[in-house]
């Protein structure tokens, strides 16, 4: 078929964008802050005047799923190592890398569904010797929920700028006359091999495969050295208590890492008296990797540290209706009342799908000082009249201190302003 050209304007081409232009990132430096490249941080803030730093992260069972304490679901409490990696990597940023201590103190607890804001600080320079040498700083960690203002603080401790050494050999490898123990499946799932020299523990720890990727962004990956701990368990740390406690790692002295990025350790684990062992920590090659001078547990309730260990966790709940007395005074004369008594005996849909206008229809045009009263009748035993009580709960969850239930009999309305006095969201009304 034929075509033609149309004619082109005799005027410049204009362009208008519709798009929206950004105003600002999420971008750390955007943000005026530095981008922290580790998987449990976000972000670094250094502090004015102090030499100081700041990192900052979230963490929560949903981004770290290996920090889930089971399958069963619940809250899990962090393990210990992961406030060491916390703390190592900030003394990084200030060149103190080695951990001379850390006490932990409060349990870090990750909700099951959420995350927790995560704070790690490193103060000044502390002089030693009037010469400040050795460079010792404060390191603290905190964390605190989304739904709290309220900072925990879980650990407090001081790092160095002072080389650390060993204070043996890496000799890991277990001599000819070890025993070779064998490992519970349940122990880690990290811990490969275990053998018993005397009080010694030497053992092979390996992340597992869903994790060997993530080694290099650690300094030391908390599971590897939640590996080592469970190592541990096969000497004297491991015989039952009588008083039925639990040991956990509390103070670490002295640790320090000479090399970074390990998914595999060689450990020898030797006693330092109560309750305190020494680790030394080498990789297939034999190169140091870690070492902690001091590792001192201490016995805990059980019923702490075992995440989701809640005994209403999967417990089955009723509704148990509480006597209340009535009030001398009464309120709610002006409310809007919608009353259902009379309506026993309709459809569930119809009903409800008037109780859902009526309660829409309040909430857009009422003063939030007015309440609407939805009466009902029988609703424990009427089908419909039970629908709108769940229809009705669910628009007070969502409305808060808008709607009142009442679930009345005709003997009982006299009673009625009374019983609005009292502020409860649902109440039943009985004449006894």
């Amino acid at each position: 078929p034929p075509t033609t050209t149309p004619d082109l304007p005799t005027y410049p081409f204009q362009r208008t964008r519709y798009w929206l232009e950004g105003t600002g990132s999420s971008d750390a430096g955007a943000l005026g802050v530095a981008a922290e490249e580790h998987p449990l941080l976000g972000a670094l803030v250094e502090l004015p005047g102090s030499g100081g730093v700041l990192t900052t992260g979230r963490l929560s069972l949903k981004t770290h799923p290996w920090l889930a304490a089971d399958a069963s679901g619940g809250p899990s409490e962090v393990p210990g190592p992961v406030l060491v990696e916390l703390a190592v990597r900030a003394g990084d940023h200030v060149a103190a890398g080695t951990l001379e201590e850390l006490v932990l103190e409060e349990p870090m607890v990750l909700p099951e569904r959420g995350s927790v804001q995560v704070r790690v600080q490193v103060g000044a320079a502390e002089a030693a010797g009037g010469t400040g040498q050795h460079g010792r700083r404060q390191v603290s960690v905190h964390s605190r929920t989304d739904e709290s203002s309220e900072w925990v603080r879980h650990a407090i401790g001081r790092l160095s700028a002072q080389e650390a050494s060993f204070a043996g050999d890496f000799t890991v490898r277990p001599p000819g006359t070890a025993e070779a123990v064998e490992v519970s499946a349940l122990a880690s799932p990290g811990l490969r091999k275990v053998w018993r020299h005397g009080d010694e523990i030497y053992a092979e720890v390996a992340l597992p495969e869903e994790l060997a990727g993530e080694a290099s962004a650690y300094g030391l990956h908390p599971a590897l050295l939640e590996s080592v701990l469970a190592a541990a368990a096969y000497g004297p740390l491991g015989a039952a208590r009588s008083d039925g406690r639990v040991l956990t790692p509390h103070t670490w002295r002295r640790l320090a890492l000479f090399a970074s990025g390990a998914g595999q350790l060689r450990v020898r684990i030797t006693p330092r008296g109560d309750d305190t062992i020494a680790v030394a920590a080498a990789d297939s090659a034999g190169a140091p990797v870690l070492s902690i001078r001091e590792l001192g547990f201490r016995a805990v309730d059980p019923h702490r540290v075992i995440a989701g260990q809640d005994p209403l966790r999967d417990a089955l709940f009723r509704v148990e209706w509480q006597t209340i007395p009535t009030p001398d005074t009464t309120t709610g004369t002006d409310w809007p009342v919608l009353d259902l008594t009379h309506r026993t005996d309709d459809d569930v849909r119809t009903l409800t799908t008037h109780v859902l206008e009526t309660v829409q229809a309040h909430i857009a045009t009422d003063p939030d000082d007015k309440r609407l009263v939805v009466l009902t009748q029988d609703a424990r035993t009427n089908p419909a009249q039970a629908a709108v009580h769940g229809l009705v709960r669910t628009a007070q969850n969502e409305h808060p201190d808008r709607i009142t239930l009442i679930d009345t009999d005709t003997d009982s309305r006299t009673l009625l302003p009374h019983a609005l006095a009292t502020g409860e969201p649902q109440l039943a009304l009985t004449h006894h």
